[in-house]
C-alpha cells in the first residue's frame, strides 16, 4: 500500500521536497489543521504515492528548529511534539498535534481545520462556532446587562397567553406567576437579570 492509502483522519505523510521555507509553510498547515480538528500525527520524510521501502525518502530538517519556526508562524503560538524516527534506513521526522482548546491560525489569520483527509479553511463563523464549543461557552445561560423591568409588555402578554392555551396544565399554570417568577420558570431569568438571547448574544 502507498502512505496515500494509509492515510486517516488523524495520521498524515508528507515527503520533504528540500526546500526548507516551503516544506516549514506546509508542516505549518497540516499543524493547524490537526490542533483545530482533533489531533494528530504529521510523518515527513514519506512519498504518498510509491509503495514499499522506496516510499521513505527521509528528511534532514532538525526536529528543534521545526519546533520553534511552527510556534513562531501560528497565531496563539502552537506547541507540536517533533521527534527521529527511523525507517528502511531514511531519518524521519513525527510531528504529534494535540487538539486545542485556542483556535490556532497562520500569521495571516486563516485557521485550517482537518476534515477527513482534507485540510479545509474555516469562515470566520466556523472558527467562532469552534472556540465556543471548546471553551464550552452557552452564551443562553449567562445573565445579561438588561433586567426584568427591560423585557417588552407586549412580550410578556403573549407570552402568557401562549402558556394559558397550552395542553400541558404546568405550563398554563405559569401564566399565573408574577413576572419574575414566570421568567425563572421558563428558564429566562434568574429573577434579577435577563438571559442572554443564544443567537445576538448580550
Amino acid at each position: 500500500m502507498t502512505a496515500h492509502e494509509l492515510e486517516r483522519e488523524g495520521v498524515d505523510f508528507k515527503e520533504d521536497d528540500r526546500a526548507t521555507a516551503h516544506m516549514i509553510k506546509v508542516l505549518v498547515d497540516a499543524s493547524l489543521c490537526f490542533a483545530n480538528a482533533s489531533g494528530g500525527t504529521v510523518v515527513l520524510g514519506v512519498a504518498n504515492s510509491v509503495r514499499g521501502a522506496a516510499a521513505f525518502t527521509g528528511t534532514d530538517l532538525d526536529p528543534d528548529y521545526v519546533k520553534r519556526r511552527i510556534y513562531e508562524l501560528t497565531v496563539p503560538g502552537l506547541l507540536v511534539e517533533v521527534e527521529e524516527a527511523a525507517t528502511s534506513g531514511q531519518r524521519l521526522l513525527v510531528l504529534r498535534v494535540t487538539e486545542a482548546v485556542e483556535i490556532h491560525a497562520d500569521t495571516q489569520g486563516r485557521a485550517p481545520r482537518r476534515i477527513g483527509l482534507d485540510c479545509r479553511p474555516m469562515t470566520p463563523a466556523q472558527q467562532a462556532q469552534l472556540r465556543q464549543d471548546r471553551q464550552g461557552i452557552d452564551w443562553s445561560a449567562q445573565v445579561g446587562t438588561r433586567t426584568i423591568a427591560d423585557v417588552s409588555a407586549a412580550a410578556l402578554e403573549r407570552a402568557r397567553d401562549f402558556l394559558a392555551g397550552s395542553a400541558d396544565p404546568t405550563r398554563r399554570g405559569y401564566a399565573r406567576l408574577s413576572t419574575p417568577d414566570m421568567l425563572a420558570a421558563l428558564g429566562l431569568s434568574n429573577r434579577t437579570g435577563v438571559y442572554c438571547e443564544p443567537v445576538s448574544g448580550c
